[in-house]
C-alpha cells in the first residue's frame, strides 16, 4: 500500500524525522536536533531537485510510451484516479491523494514514479533513523554535537541512509557518535572510502585490526615481512593472513601492503615514552632508553583512511599475539614498563 503521507511530504518539502528524543541525554537530544536540521537545511534543496530529476525523466519516458503504445494513450483520457486504480494494485483513494500531493494531474506513468520514489524514501527514512537511534545510544555527556560540521553531516546521512543490514547501520552509527564525540575524527574521505567496502571487506579489516598495536596516536599491524608457503603472511603468534585479501585491502585504500620490506614508525627526539594498548591490555615503552626511536613493525600499515575506520573495528584481545609484540620490542632493544612502572 502507498503511504500518501509521505508522498506529500515528498512532494511539499522532505520528510521530517519521526524520532521522538524525550527519553535521550542532553547531548544525545543535541545530535538528534542537530540532524533534524541538517535534513531540514540541507536535504530539502537536494530533495526538490531529485524530485525535478525524477519528474523529467518520467516525463521522457511518457513522451516515448505515448507515441509507441496507443492503447496506453487511450487509457490516459479518462480521469486519472480511474485508470490508476483500474491498472494498479492500490485504491481510487490512494490514486487521488497522490493527485491532490502532486498538485497537478500526472500521467499513470508519473504517479508510478511518484510511488516508487515514495517507497524508496521511506525504506531509507527508516535506515536513517536506525542509524540515529543507534549514533544517540554513543554520545558523551560532555560531547557538543552543534560542534558537527554540516557538510560532514550531510555526506554522512546521504551515505547512512543507504544501508540496511543492522551491522553496517552500527558501523554508520559508531562513525557519527564518535564525530560527535571528538569533531574531526572522521574525514570524508573515510565516509567514501566506507560506502565502497562490502560485508567482505569488513570482515577481513576487522580481521586484520585484531592484529594491532595503538602505539601512542597510531595502531600499527604487525606482521612479519615475509610470505610463507602458500601466499600468506604471517602475524607474530603465527597467523597466516592470506595474500589475496591483504592485496584488496590495499586496493581499497585501507592498508599499504609491502612483503619486500618492512615499514617503521618513527618518532622524533622530543618524544619521551609512549602508552600502547591493545584493547584492555596497556604497556609503556621508554624511548629514551631504548636503543632506536624507530619501531619495525612489518610488511602492513594503515592508511591515513585505514587508521580513522579502524575505530569502527570491535574485535577481542589475542593473548599470544600481545605476548608476542611484547617479546619482539624486547629482542629490538625497546624499555618496556607496565602501567604499575614495573619493567618487563
Amino acid at each position: 500500500m502507498v503511504d500518501t503521507e509521505l508522498i506529500k511530504a515528498l512532494v511539499q518539502g522532505g520528510t521530517p524525522l519521526l524520532i521522538t528524543a524525550a527519553s535521550f541525554s542532553p547531548a544525545a537530544k543535541s545530535l538528534v536536533e542537530k540532524v533534524c536540521s541538517a535534513v531540514g537545511i540541507i536535504a530539502e534543496p537536494w530533495r526538490f531537485k531529485r524530485l525535478e530529476r525524477v519528474k523529467t525523466k518520467i516525463e521522457s519516458e511518457r513522451a516515448s510510451t505515448l507515441n509507441t503504445l496507443p492503447a496506453l494513450k487511450q487509457g490516459i483520457g479518462q480521469p486519472a484516479e480511474n485508470w490508476l486504480s483500474q491498472h494498479i494494485d492500490i485504491s481510487q483513494e490512494e490514486a487521488l491523494a497522490i493527485q491532490e500531493a502532486t498538485g497537478y494531474t500526472l500521467s499513470p506513468l508519473q504517479k508510478r514514479g511518484l510511488m516508487r520514489l515514495a517507497i524508496e524514501e521511506g525504506r531509507r527514512q527508516e535506515n536513517m533513523e536506525n542509524v540515529l537511534l543507534l549514533a544517540a545510544a554513543g554520545v558523551k555527556e560532555d560531547a557538543n554535537p552543534n560542534n558537527l560540521d554540516d557538510d560532514w553531516l550531510a555526506r554522512h546521512l546521504e551515505a547512512a541512509r543507504l544501508y540496511s543490514n543492522e551491522k553496517v547501520q552500527r558501523l554508520w552509527a559508531a562513525m557519527l557518535s564518535g564525530e560527535a564525540n571528538n569533531p574531526g575524527t572522521y574525514s570524508l574521505r573515510a565516509i567514501e572510502t566506507l560506502k565502497t567496502l562490502n560485508q567482505n571487506d569488513l570482515i577481513q579489516f576487522e580481521d586484520l585490526c585484531q592484529y594491532s598495536i595503538l602505539l601512542g596516536n597510531r595502531r600499527v599491524i604487525f606482521i612479519l615481512a615475509n610470505w610463507v608457503k602458500g601466499g600468506s603472511s604471517l602475524a607474530l603468534d603465527g597467523s597466516q593472513l592470506i595474500q589475496e585479501n591483504l592485496l584488496r585491502l590495499d586496493e581499497v585504500g585501507l592498508i599499504s601492503f609491502n612483503p619486500l620490506s618492512p615499514f617503521a614508525l618513527k618518532y622524533p627526539p622530543e618524544v619521551n615514552t609512549m602508552l600502547c594498548r591493545h584493547c584492555e591490555k596497556k604497556f609503556v615503552i621508554h624511548l629514551k632508553e631504548s636503543s632506536s626511536p624507530n619501531i619495525e613493525f612489518g610488511s602492513c600499515r594503515l592508511t591515513q583512511t585505514g587508521q580513522e575506520l579502524s575505530n569502527l573495528c570491535n574485535y577481542s584481545p589475542k593473548d599470544e599475539f600481545y605476548l608476542k609484540v611484547i617479546a619482539k620490542l624486547k629482542t629490538d632493544g625497546y624499555v618496556l614498563y607496565s602501567e604499575n612502572g614495573e619493567r618487563l
